[in-house]
């Protein structure tokens, strides 16, 4: 009985670990290396829209990763190298974590600037333009 239930909290483990492991590594590979900046001002609003759904994801995801230290604490007596390896594992997905969040905010930032600065051209373009046309 008292197997099982160690047994329990282990796989319990491991599958938060895993499902944390998987959503990490999809979520790196949705944010590109480099910043693609784009020309229309739908595109740039829905880029940016995309940049704060994963940045809700990530924020989200921080729930998911306390969790998952919670369940490491909660292990039953591991050996001084299983305690060592889940150590790790947690310091480096936290820290994995944290850069995502803060890559994330750097570039809702910039593209936030970014898109007010062309919207305020796109103003004074139409303003030109209605100007132009009163005049005639």
């Amino acid at each position: 009985m008292l197997l099982n239930w160690f047994l329990y909290r282990w796989k319990d483990y491991e599958d938060a670990r895993e499902a944390l492991q998987k959503w990490l590594r999809n979520t790196e590979k949705q944010i590109p290396s480099q910043l693609e900046l784009r020309s229309t001002l739908d595109e740039k609003r829905s880029q940016l829209q995309t940049y704060r759904l994963l940045l809700h994801d990530v924020v989200t995801h921080k729930q998911v990763l306390l969790d998952c230290r919670d369940k490491a604490e909660n292990l039953p007596d591991a050996t001084e190298n299983g305690k060592k390896e889940v150590d790790n594992f947690l310091h480096e997905t936290s820290k994995k974590h944290q850069e995502l969040l803060l890559k994330i905010q750097v570039e809702i930032n910039f593209l936030s600037i970014f898109l007010c600065k062309t919207e305020k051209k796109e103003k004074i373009k139409k303003k030109r333009s209605s100007l132009l046309w009163d005049g005639c």
